[in-house]
Order: structure tokens, then C-alpha cells, then sequence
């Protein structure tokens, strides 16, 4: 981003409903709605760092769970007051908190990357979530086992949509939008709980059965003649034989 890249519309709340300039449909939220996200592409990233407190000078093990989200389903999300195609990846990463650190268990933030040419990063969404050592630990085990393609995560957010919800499976588009009542280059970011976090590990794995149109002839098989047969041509051979060495002889 640069200094004179071009601002979001401002937002205001008014009661719930968040309102974007130039849009005259308002937002609401609706945090009783669950996004369900299946992530592929897993990675597991570990170094060490400085620690975060000042008078240390030791390193700590940091690590992260990677992979990249599509949404379940018809769900979608977007930017409100911007136009995008809602094709945008979804960047997520899961980091390990201590037990102590108890308002970050199962949070997650949600937000959007703008385009910067300068540190070359391209639009798309994102989501930090945080769960404890435990369950983070468990899941790289199972990660490390190699017997899962993705993970499943089940998300109550506090993004915004126009979408009133229905028994029927419509589209619903969830917003992230830009900061209230001031004027900014960049969305907010929302804030999510994470209520569900699934995979499905397999084993014995066995290839397709070949179909019988596949499966190659029957081989050739060696056939054994009669013992007396042998004897026969045997005697043929040597009646051969002798009358070309008489037919020599004779010339």
C-alpha cells in the first residue's frame, strides 16, 4: 500500500446494523450461524525466536499449523465497500496458547490482505486461530502420521451479511468491513470462535479392484503329449535319416 492508495467508504453503526457509504442495504451480523471451512494444503512450520519478553535472551519454539480454507457449502466472503470476486484464497494458520492465556482458547481472528506491490502480498483472506498445547499437539501428531488430507473447522464469527438466514441452502456472503467512523485503506478485522476442529485419519488403504474388462487374457498353457507319441516321432526321425545316408551312398 502507498500513501495516496485510495480509502474504503466509511462505516458507522447504528443500533446492530452496520451501514456503508454509498450502500443503502444495511449489515448485520448473525453469531448464531456456524461457517464450516475445510483446509488443504496442511504444513507444519517450526523455528526458534526471541521471547517475547524483554529482559530474556533465550529462544522459544514457535509453531504453526498452516493450510489454505475454502468455505463449505455456498458460503462466501468479501469485503464490504469493495469489490471483489470471491475467488480470493483463505490463508489460515493455527497456533498453540497456554492454558493461562484463556481469552485466546479457540479464538480466531478473520481478516483481508490488500494488495501491496512493495512487500509483494497479494489480496486474499486470512484466519489466526489459537487452541491450547493439548489439542494443538494432537492435531500435528495426526498431521505427521500422514494419514489426513484435511482438517474441518466449525467457525460462529462476528462478520457482517445482507443474507437473512433460511431452512432453504441459500448463498449467504460474510463481510469483513472497514473500521467505524473513521476512514482507513484497510478492512477491520472480525473475530471468530471456533466450536469444531475434526479430521478424518485413513488407514489400510488398498487399490482398486481391476474390472474384468481390464484384467489381461489367460496366459498359454503347455501341453503334454502321450509318452508313446514321443516314441513314434522318435523312430520316424531315424527312418528319415537313414534313407537320405542310402540315397548319399548310391551316388
Amino acid at each position: 500500500m502507498a500513501f495516496d492508495d485510495p480509502k474504503l467508504p466509511r462505516a458507522t453503526v447504528r443500533g446492530e446494523n452496520l451501514y456503508v457509504e454509498g450502500e443503502e442495504e444495511p449489515y448485520f451480523r448473525d453469531p448464531e450461524h456456524t461457517i464450516w471451512l475445510r483446509v488443504d494444503a496442511l504444513t507444519i512450520f517450526r523455528g526458534y525466536e526471541s521471547e517475547d519478553h524483554p529482559t530474556q535472551t533465550g529462544k522459544v519454539l514457535r509453531e504453526s499449523l498452516r493450510g489454505v480454507a475454502k468455505l463449505e457449502g455456498r458460503d462466501r466472503f468479501a469485503v464490504a465497500g469493495l469489490k471483489t470476486d470471491g475467488k480470493e484464497p483463505i490463508e489460515l494458520r493455527l497456533r498453540p496458547v497456554s492454558d493461562t492465556e484463556t481469552k485466546f482458547h479457540w479464538r480466531a481472528n478473520i481478516g483481508f490482505n490488500m494488495h501491496d506491490w512493495e512487500f509483494k502480498i497479494e489480496e486474499g483472506f486470512w484466519i489466526q486461530g489459537y487452541c491450547t498445547r493439548q489439542y494443538f499437539d494432537d492435531l500435528l501428531a495426526a498431521v505427521r502420521r500422514g494419514h489426513i488430507d484435511n482438517i474441518s473447522i466449525g467457525m460462529e464469527t462476528t462478520m457482517w451479511t445482507k443474507d437473512k438466514s433460511s431452512f432453504v441452502d441459500r448463498p449467504r456472503t460474510w463481510h469483513v468491513a472497514p473500521p467505524i467512523d473513521r476512514e482507513s485503506t484497510r478492512p477491520a478485522f472480525e473475530r471468530g470462535n471456533i466450536s469444531s476442529l475434526t479430521w478424518v485419519e485413513k488407514f489400510g488403504v488398498h487399490p482398486p479392484t481391476e474390472k474384468e474388462e481390464d484384467m489381461p487374457g489367460p496366459k498359454p498353457q503347455l501341453i503334454e503329449l502321450p509318452g508313446r507319441l514321443y516314441s513314434m516321432l522318435s523312430t520316424l526321425v531315424l527312418i528319415g535319416i537313414a534313407l537320405l545316408v542310402l540315397t548319399y551312398l548310391r551316388h
